[in-house]
């Protein structure tokens, strides 16, 4: 285990260096390095399904800039998880897009398939354009809601509201205002998400824990991953955190970092450890997907849970139950990850066709064929109860849906997270004290807060 000095260090060090990467990746671009490959939207597939059949919603405008006899090429970027060819999902999406082009012939949608997150990805690739070569800009592009405010304070993004319909507009969850900029402008249009919940065998638990105080009172052997993995290992003290109260941002915007609330978290795991009532294979698990392998094989009575991967199995699940995940004061929330569509275009006829595709994308027999394809569940509210088809799991997560964190928007969240991992480790493993390890990143904040400071303008 790397001390987490040490990890301090090199974790500034990274972020520092981030101004370095963006110039790296400018010349990349500008000297036409491969990038990933066009994916023309396919002009044959499987005949359109009744979730096809719906007319897209007319678009409000008070001056009709375009018909449907334009000439238009719209360019999609997504991730793999939102392509066409990607299953599940991909032949619900690829359907859709066909359906669409068959109601307005002229128009032509393309798509191009780009890694999700972090360097080399989708908002890199965004900003990277907009500097080299802005002509290649593409019309609409799908974010990661947790980089969806960052594109819009780099300037990247246009306002939704003036263009979308208001009956898609006010049927949205909001999860955690995250596509709201201020002054109240709709940035972007929530498209799905997965959430984590505790899934746990009714037949061996009869009473879910709700509070950290349940947990702590039982042996169950409490499941989460936490070995080396990716920043996803982080979400589940992060969402403690923002559960019991904090923040990572002051007042004034300003990165910041509640330290007793933060070793309150890592002494709950602490405690949690050492008298049994977290599983010992948290240490070394990765994701929630070898957490639930873990659970469907018996080798734990609960644990928490993607709810993708629970709508997949759910039919096999006789003895499974869910619940929120416990908290400090046992209010229920959850933490998220899912993706928005995102307006780029500023051309008013492109932008009209833009949200056309958009709308259409939208409709509820639309958006509850992907979500039932992909196990995923749509943030419009009115197709929530048919993509689920249980009126219980429903209510459920609903509920939850409504108090939804994500990762928070930040650039060097990365660096972060790693620092979060090495703090809740050291904790675990009897290598730091609680109060020691928050203040230790306590420590890492302010030092980023004033690196951040001084490359301001």
């Amino acid at each position: 285990m790397v001390p987490i000095a040490r990890r301090l260090s090199e974790a500034l060090a990274a972020a520092l260096a981030v101004g370095i990467l963006s110039i790296i990746v400018l010349f990349a671009s500008a000297c036409n390095l491969p990038v990933s490959p066009t994916l023309a939207l396919p002009t044959s597939v499987h005949t359109p399904t009744a979730a096809a059949s719906a007319t897209p919603t007319p678009l409000l405008t008070a001056t009709p800039v375009l018909t449907s006899g334009s000439l238009i090429t719209l360019t999609l970027w997504f991730p793999e998880e939102l392509a066409p060819s990607h299953w599940p999902g991909g032949v619900a999406l690829a359907e859709q897009y066909q359906a669409f082009q068959e109601m307005y012939p002229n128009w032509r949608v393309v798509g191009v398939v780009k890694k999700a997150t972090g360097p080399g990805g989708l908002l890199d690739y965004l900003q990277t354009t907009s500097r080299v070569v802005p002509a290649q800009m593409p019309d609409l592009v799908a974010l990661d809601l947790q980089e969806v405010r960052i594109a819009a304070e780099l300037g990247l993004l246009q306002p939704l509201d003036p263009l979308l319909p208001a009956e898609i507009s006010g049927d949205l969850f909001l999860i955690a205002d995250s596509y709201i900029i201020s002054g109240g402008r709709q940035i972007a249009l929530p498209y799905d998400i997965d959430i984590r919940f505790l899934a746990y065998d009714q037949g061996l638990i009869n009473q879910p824990p709700l509070r950290w105080r349940d947990v702590l009172s039982n042996t169950w052997g409490y499941l989460f991953p936490f070995g080396e993995g990716d920043i996803g290992v982080v979400d589940a003290p992060l969402f403690q955190y923002y559960a019991a109260g904090g923040s990572l941002f002051d007042p004034e915007g300003r990165l910041a970092i509640d330290e007793t609330i933060l070793a309150s978290v890592l002494r709950f795991y602490q405690q949690g450890l050492d008298v049994g009532a977290i599983h010992t294979a948290t240490l070394t698990t990765t994701t929630l997907a070898e957490c639930w392998e873990i659970y469907l094989g018996g080798g734990a009575p609960l644990t928490e849970a993607s709810m993708a991967r629970y709508l997949t199995d759910k039919p096999r699940l006789a003895n499974t139950r869910y619940a929120p995940l416990p908290t400090l004061s046992g209010i229920a929330a959850t933490i998220g990850q899912g993706w928005a569509w995102c307006l780029v275009t500023s051309v008013p006829q492109r932008q009209q066709a833009a949200v056309a595709l958009l709308s259409w994308l939208m409709e509820e027999e639309n958006l509850v064929a992907r979500s039932q394809a992909a196990h995923r569940l749509p943030l419009r509210r009115s197709a929530l109860a048919e993509s689920v088809q249980d009126d219980q799991l429903t209510a459920f997560v609903a509920e939850l849906l409504e108090r939804t964190y994500l990762r928070p928007p930040l650039r060097d969240y990365p660096a972060l997270a790693s620092l979060w991992h090495t703090a809740v480790q050291d904790v675990l493993l009897g290598n730091a004290k609680p109060e020691q390890a928050a203040q230790e990143v306590a420590t890492f904040v302010r030092s980023l807060r004033e690196a951040q400071q001084a490359q301001s303008p």
